[in-house]
């Protein structure tokens, strides 16, 4: 999806849950807020990993503006994935279909 522009603002490293957990700022150029879909598949491709590892947590623009804060979390591997997230964020993501 052209223009967006996507900035890491913060990561941490969370071994206890097998995962990274980023937050960015993601730029919509006059567009409405980018799909999950899209952001996890940019995202994967800016940090160099999987997206399917990836979920999205949380995206948040406020209001007036095309700027959006986005909560990612990139796990090690697919199974640790599938067992510590939630049902409701596994489906958002179109992880799982129910």
């Amino acid at each position: 999806m052209s223009g967006l522009t996507i900035r890491k603002i913060k990561d941490m490293d969370n071994p206890l849950l097998f995962r990274k957990e980023y937050i960015f700022e993601v730029v919509h150029e006059a567009k409405s807020t980018p799909s999950r879909a899209v952001l996890r598949e940019e995202i994967a491709k800016l940090i160099g990993v999987d997206k399917d590892l990836g979920v999205v947590r949380r995206i948040k623009t406020e209001f007036g503006t095309n700027i959006a804060r986005v909560e990612v979390h990139i796990y090690s591997d697919h199974e640790k994935m599938m067992e510590i997230e939630p049902r409701y964020i596994l489906k958002r993501n179109q992880i799982i279909s129910e």
